[in-house]
């Protein structure tokens, strides 16, 4: 029983790690695809 609920935790916080993980990983891509960003590299 407590073997298979510190499984289930360790899995728990893998996905967290995951989803944490691909959350920046979107973060940046949006941030290098901002045309913001782009219009400042266009005016230089």
């Amino acid at each position: 029983m407590s073997f298979r609920a510190q499984l289930k935790s360790e899995a728990v916080r893998d996905t967290h790690d995951y989803i944490l993980h691909l959350f920046m990983y979107f973060f940046i891509l949006s941030k290098a695809n901002n045309p913001k960003t782009k219009n400042d590299y266009d005016s230089i």
